[in-house]
């Protein structure tokens, strides 16, 4: 992915929607063992370094904050009991999502990831229901730390690659100064950048979270829960 800009990475509050984008675009997608393995050895998930020990990110397999998860699995399509994976525990890596094959291969836990995509189709490694943890920070107390960065509400799925670098289109985002939700962005808007600036760049992470339902018609049978908080965090925001 080139984009080639001289803009600067600015401070952006990211609504519940906006932060399961781009975290699973930058960590979700690169903790799953198929694309560590294809990426080996500069897997993004590898390279990652320390993160603020407000970020935890969860895959839970069945139960999830006292309840149901969105999608629960007990064992997974190869027989393995499904287990909660934690990604990201309090800023540090933890577990890569596995199924038998790249468990063995990588010398890694066993998860219970493996999910048929489709009818006819072989097990592959599969996000299940990940929750970025929500935290303890307040929207307020986020706007006040922006004295020149954006309100990011909505966006299209962004794209990615096995690097981390994300682009996605914004359909609704405010520009925020002097700790105020000011004038709309024009259509036509990206928010991009590299995957460990992002991860590595959020600094509050809010109460409140949102579950979001991703099914994709490529793998019918293997749909995935996303859940996040509002987040602050760095990124570029530009007009294409």
């Amino acid at each position: 992915m080139n984009i080639h800009s001289n803009a600067d990475y600015r401070p952006c509050i990211l609504s519940p929607e906006m932060t399961k984008h781009i975290t699973r675009s930058t960590l979700g997608f690169h903790a799953e063992a198929d694309l560590i393995d294809s990426t080996f050895p500069h897997s993004m998930f590898l390279r990652l370094p320390s993160m603020s020990p407000k970020i935890t990110v969860v895959d839970f397999a069945n139960q999830a904050f006292d309840g149901p998860a969105p999608f629960p699995l007990y064992v997974d399509d190869e027989g393995t009991p499904a287990t909660d994976a934690y990604i990201v525990q309090n800023g540090q890596i933890k577990q890569a999502l596995t199924n038998k094959h790249f468990a063995a291969k990588l010398k890694l836990p066993l998860t219970g990831n493996a999910r048929i995509p489709r009818q006819g189709a072989k097990p592959e490694t599969y996000m299940r229901n990940v929750a970025f943890l929500p935290g303890n920070d307040h929207f307020a107390d986020m706007l006040n730390m922006v004295q020149d960065g954006y309100y990011l509400v909505r966006g299209a799925e962004p794209g990615g690659d096995f690097t981390g670098e994300f682009a996605c289109h914004i359909v609704e985002g405010y520009h925020v100064r002097n700790g105020a939700i000011c004038e709309p962005l024009p259509q036509g808007h990206i928010v991009w950048g590299c995957g460990i600036k992002y991860l590595t760049g959020i600094t509050m992470v809010g109460s409140d979270f949102e579950w979001f339902i991703d099914t994709f018609p490529e793998r019918p049978l293997a749909p995935q829960a996303f859940g996040a908080p509002t987040v602050l965090a760095r990124a570029m925001v530009e007009l294409l």
